[in-house]
């Protein structure tokens, strides 16, 4: 399989890294990529399908859109 994850540069050091690890662990199989995009262009790419979660600033509400985390 393949999994796209759409970041910002703040998930570096938040839950990207701990999230990422624990995913590969546990589905080796799934080919990962990474991509970098500020906030509001990542709302955008995520609502189109361009990329499959995002780490991101704020809500992205939208169909079939959901925040598991915010502080």
């Amino acid at each position: 399989g393949h999994l796209t994850v759409a970041y910002v540069d703040f998930a570096l050091s938040g839950l990207l890294p701990e999230t990422l690890q624990r995913f590969r662990q546990s589905n080796p199989h799934v080919e990962i990529e990474l991509a970098r995009f500020p906030t509001d262009i990542q709302k955008e790419v995520l609502q189109s399908g361009g990329a499959d979660i995002g780490f991101l600033l704020g809500r992205c509400p939208g169909i079939g859109m959901q925040s598991l985390l915010v502080e």
